[in-house]
């Protein structure tokens, strides 16, 4: 009787986190638009961190698979036939902070 408590609560389960497809990290009501749902106000998401070597070494990456590449410093994407890379985002907010600096020294006008 004992077993069949036991097949039958985990059947139970397994049917529950079925229906439940959204995970949440960091939050008791994820998005039900969303698979994954992390939410912090403290901390950030960190993607695999690999080398383009190790990279290169992953058969048949799926559409959309994202890594941190090392060897180059960036974001890459698989888009379905190759890997495309994205720039850290920080080099776009110190172009911006040079811009806005630049035109508050300049009294708006281009350095």
């Amino acid at each position: 009787m004992k077993a069949i408590y036991q097949i039958l609560s985990a059947a139970a389960l397994l049917i529950t986190v079925a229906a439940n497809a959204q995970v949440g990290v960091g939050t008791n009501t994820p998005n039900a638009s969303a698979v994954l749902d992390v939410s912090s106000t403290s901390k950030g998401l960190l993607p695999p961190r690999m080398t383009t070597a190790q990279r290169d070494l992953i058969s048949s990456p799926a559409v959309g698979l994202t890594i941190y590449n090392t060897s180059a410093n960036r974001l890459e994407c698989y888009n379905g036939t190759a890997w495309a890379g994205y720039a850290v985002a920080t080099h776009f907010v110190g172009e911006l902070f040079w811009r806005w600096h630049c035109s508050i020294r300049m009294e708006g006008k281009r350095c």
